[in-house]
């Protein structure tokens, strides 16, 4: 007994020593080669993270790791110095790429999805890897978000007239800086503690390349507001910036194109709280290594913690975060990551749906324009309106030109199946042979719900561009009736261009009245935009020129109009006092229909038992 006990002794001991020399061999891993700057500063700390999670995921390489990191500011990438070792180049946005330079690392890694993209065009699998920062949670920001405080500035990156005026006026003080080059944050950074807010413009976030500074991560981490301008600023410049800021950050920026956006960014913004958290759990360089093991583990895509992925492609230009198909994609990203599954949300021409186990394609005014079905993956679109070539063509799309409707097939030969917000337009193409499945368009509780307020309240309310068929607005006025409008083109009869998704709530809820108004093309086709449904679901009364669908599924709760003097009529009724318990049990029997059938929770099912089905078809394993 005593001496098998020795040899257990024994064995655990040389166990335990050999385990702690493998270890040692696995953890072996060192930057070797790094940029001056940001670069240099945040990956110090990468290799004592990434033993961790290496350690954490049970990953353990038989090679010494070397980490090279390149290409973010200076065109050109390192020579591996011991072929022998697992190298690993982590690439910036610049695609000034030497192609046969990257063959011989064993990993590659870019921020950049174009990158990625241009790279995987040539045969070379890349993983997206977004820029991080390593943090500094000793740095006190205390003057974050105080504007008014004179012992406090804001930071401004680019030149921007438009900024510069507002902060003159209002006395706010500040102080300006061409780019945000490495020196400049560090200077910055050491006085930290007075800064209030920053606001990037031109090609500041960018330096050249086509990424953010990660000096925007050091901000948001000290939860320092950050204003930056909208895609559609005069500057054009601004088109290699704010897509990749987008698709990293999200909500977490807040974006400007006129006066009143500005003004009411230092007039109304609150402590970046949330664009805090979502740094140091995503973007810091402890989730750095997290991604990185995971890429060394070979699962996909890196950029997640799930070997399922679903990809919602927003059918708008990247970046165009005020486009109403957008936010329905960013619903169902968010509803996809609440239900367990990792999502994203990616624009047209971005290959990252090659690496999704499930992709959507939102059809709106972009037409998919290449093959995304795979072998062992799920492809859908989900047509949000008729895809016409032209508004002209109604006269006769239920019985759409041949040469058209080939077309349409072609573009929908591209998916595994189509789903559609309108019964109507998808018994059509069950007519012609296409596989279709009626999904709504839907609204998201989260962000539409009563929230009523006495500073927004308004007897009618219009939101929207003016476009040629948006007539609405000016029917009340001949009539001299009450409208407050909101939108783009309007000129002097708008109360501002631009309302923001998130809180459009608050004007919704506060009216007495929402006008609708729907394309021509919608109308035809029974298509039910999801104006309906976030109005109801805020408890409003909404009043729509008349779609069938509507009437079959709200009946009278939605009162709709087909002539001039009906709108009219109908607006001075529900104006009149005498009819305001009308008008507020009408606005309730709607918001009951859309919650229990209009809600992002509900499509969300209707996709799982969609994809289901077509990986049942498809005999891909779940």
């Amino acid at each position: 007994m005593r001496r098998l006990f020795l040899i257990l002794i024994g064995g655990g001991i040389l166990g335990f020593l050999a385990y702690w020399a493998f270890f040692a061999k696995e953890l072996q891993i060192s930057v070797v080669y790094a940029e001056d700057g940001f670069i240099k500063k945040n990956t110090e700390k990468l290799p004592d993270n990434l033993k961790k999670s290496l350690k954490k995921a049970h990953i353990s390489p038989t090679k010494p790791i070397d980490i090279y990191a390149a290409n973010f500011f200076v065109p050109h990438i390192p020579q591996i110095q011991n072929k022998e070792h697992f190298n690993i180049l982590i690439l910036g946005s610049y695609q000034n790429v030497n192609l046969l330079s990257t063959n011989e690392y064993d990993l590659i890694l870019t921020s950049s999805p174009d990158l990625m993209s241009f790279l995987k065009y040539y045969g070379i699998r890349a993983h997206f890897f977004p820029m991080f920062t390593r943090g500094d949670d000793n740095l006190q920001a205390e003057c974050a978000a105080r504007f008014d405080d004179k012992k406090c500035y804001v930071v401004l990156f680019g030149a921007s007239p438009l900024v510069q005026q507002v902060l003159e006026d209002r006395g706010i003080s500040f102080v300006l800086y061409e780019k945000a080059d490495f020196e400049t944050a560090q200077k910055l950074i050491s006085d930290i503690g007075h800064i209030s807010g920053v606001v990037f413009d031109n090609n500041a976030l960018t330096s050249a390349s086509m990424d953010y500074s990660p000096f925007l991560l050091d901000v948001l981490w000290l939860k320092i507001p950050v204003l930056t301008q909208n895609i559609f600023a005069k500057d054009a410049s601004l088109h290699l910036l704010t897509p990749l800021a987008m698709y990293v950050l999200g909500d977490y920026l807040t974006y400007y194109k006129d006066k009143d956006e500005v003004l009411n960014f230092f007039l109304h913004t609150k402590e970046a709280l949330r664009a805090s958290r979502f740094i140091k759990s995503f973007l810091s360089v402890e989730a750095a290594a997290e991604r990185l093991a995971v890429a060394l583990k070979d699962k996909k895509p890196p950029f997640l913690k799930s070997t399922h992925f679903y990809n919602i492609i927003s059918s708008t230009h990247a970046g165009l975060y005020n486009n109403g198909d957008y936010w329905i994609a960013k619903d169902l990203e968010n509803i996809f990551y609440k239900n367990g599954i990792f999502s994203g949300v990616s624009f047209p021409l971005s290959l990252l749906h090659d690496e999704a186990d499930v992709s959507i394609y939102l059809r709106g005014g972009i037409p998919l324009s290449a093959n995304i079905k795979r072998a062992d993956t799920v492809s859908l679109m989900y047509i949000l309106f008729p895809p016409l070539d032209k508004e002209e063509d109604l006269s006769d799309s239920l019985e759409m030109k041949e040469t058209y409707f080939k077309k349409l097939k072609n573009e929908f030969s591209y998916v595994d199946g189509l789903t559609v917000s309108s019964k109507t337009y998808a018994q059509w193409l069950k007519s012609l042979g296409v596989k279709a499945y009626y999904v709504p368009q839907f609204t998201n509780t989260d962000k539409f719900h009563p929230d009523f307020s006495n500073d927004l309240k308004s007897d009618v309310l219009f939101v929207g561009n003016k476009t040629f068929y948006r007539k609405t607005p000016q029917i009340l006025l001949n009539h001299h009736l009450p409208i407050d409008i909101y939108g783009g083109g309007w000129g002097r009869l708008a109360k501002a261009e631009y309302i923001d998704n998130r809180i459009l709530r608050k004007y919704y809820s506060s009216a007495k009245i929402v006008l609708n108004d729907t394309r021509p093309a919608m109308r035809k086709f029974d298509f039910i935009p999801n104006r309906i449904f976030d109005v109801t679901a805020c408890g409003a009364l909404v009043i729509s020129d008349y779609i069938p669908e509507i009437e079959e599924f709200y009946g009278d709760s939605v009162p709709m109009w087909k002539t001039e003097e009906e709108l009219v009529a109908l607006v001075k009724y529900y104006l009149d006092p005498a009819h305001e318990e009308e008008r507020l049990e009408k606005a309730k029997q709607a918001q009951e229909i859309t919650l229990k059938y209009f809600t992002v929770e509900k499509v969300a099912q209707q996709f799982d038992e969609i994809i289901a089905k077509i990986k049942r078809e498809k005999q891909i394993d779940d």
